[in-house]
């Protein structure tokens, strides 16, 4: 959930975040969960004043960047 992501977040007093997570298969392509729970934590960061840089998707065969794939574009240019 959101606000399980934002809570040290919000108690450190940061201003931006990095998810990150593994895939145990092995497989880093991210799932349409992964995306939709990208967009659900971007869009309680932006109530928050919380900018989420990046989303990685670890595993065995390497990892996936939300921001490198170009679907953090957005925000990477209004925080950068």
């Amino acid at each position: 959930m959101p606000c399980d992501v934002y809570r040290a977040a919000v108690v450190a007093g940061s201003n931006a975040i990095i998810l990150a997570h593994n895939h145990p298969s092995g497989d880093c392509t991210p799932s349409p969960e992964d995306f939709a729970f990208t967009n659900r934590v971007q869009d309680g960061g932006k109530i928050l004043g919380i900018h989420v840089l990046d989303h990685l998707v670890v595993a065995t065969n390497g990892y996936f960047s939300f921001l490198d794939a170009g679907h953090m574009k957005a925000l990477a240019e209004k925080v950068g």
